[in-house]
């Protein structure tokens, strides 16, 4: 319909290839007075196709802009998400680890009963510092770590070892995650 229209620019319509190329110029706004203005003269109405291409097309390339950002932010998003979940998972297994260590250090069999379980958690050298780190761990609701030597005690045999104690702490922290 517009081919062999004369214009300066060396955008026509004469072939497919050519029209497909100054449509595409004319989607990103290049050229648009050299090109549209001698086929406006020639017929009147494409004025309007033009206008409604040219919007139409411009937010057809905003989209796919707005979308390759969208996703992109939303990729990055997902990793910090990922990367702060395996920061504070290391960080409660790191306080796990030194409340063992508090608890098992003057400990000569590696073994804790209940009752000396009570009294390192109680004593006034060990007891605030273990207060203090299992504030972090997020122990469940109503659990003190006297109340874990039966939950953690793997064989039932009535002492816990420091890898049972590790262990369990991390099954019992992390179950939920």
């Amino acid at each position: 319909c517009f081919a062999g229209i004369s214009t300066r620019s060396r955008l026509t319509f004469n072939t497919l290839g050519e029209a497909m190329f100054t449509m595409f110029s004319l989607s990103i706004v290049a050229d648009w007075t050299e090109v549209v203005m001698p086929v406006i003269n020639e017929h009147w109405w494409s004025a309007l196709f033009f206008v409604l291409y040219v919007i139409f097309s411009t937010f057809g390339v905003l989209n796919l802009i707005i979308g390759v950002i969208t996703e992109r932010t939303s990729f990055v998003q997902a990793e910090y998400a990922y990367s702060e979940k395996k920061r504070q998972d290391n960080r409660r297994m790191r306080q796990i680890e030194e409340v063992a260590d508090l608890i098992f250090s003057q400990d000569d069999d590696n073994l804790i009963t209940l009752k000396e379980l009570q009294d390192i958690i109680t004593s006034a050298d060990r007891g605030p510092e273990i207060a203090r780190v299992t504030d972090g761990i997020n122990l469940p609701v109503g659990y003190s770590v006297a109340d874990l030597h039966v939950m953690l005690d793997k064989d039932a045999n009535g002492n816990l070892t420091k890898r049972e104690f590790v262990i369990g702490m991390a099954r019992l922290v992390f179950c939920c995650d």
